[in-house]
């Protein structure tokens, strides 16, 4: 159980981070769109 947890939170902390990512990306496009 404990390897299947680590992979787990493993999964977890890279989707978090996927998903900091796009919004981070898609704020800047906002931001470019909305300059012009």
């Amino acid at each position: 159980h404990r390897t299947i947890d680590g992979a787990n939170h493993f999964f977890n902390d890279k989707h978090e981070d996927l998903v900091g990512h796009v919004n981070d990306y898609l704020d800047e496009v906002m931001t470019e769109d909305e300059a012009v």
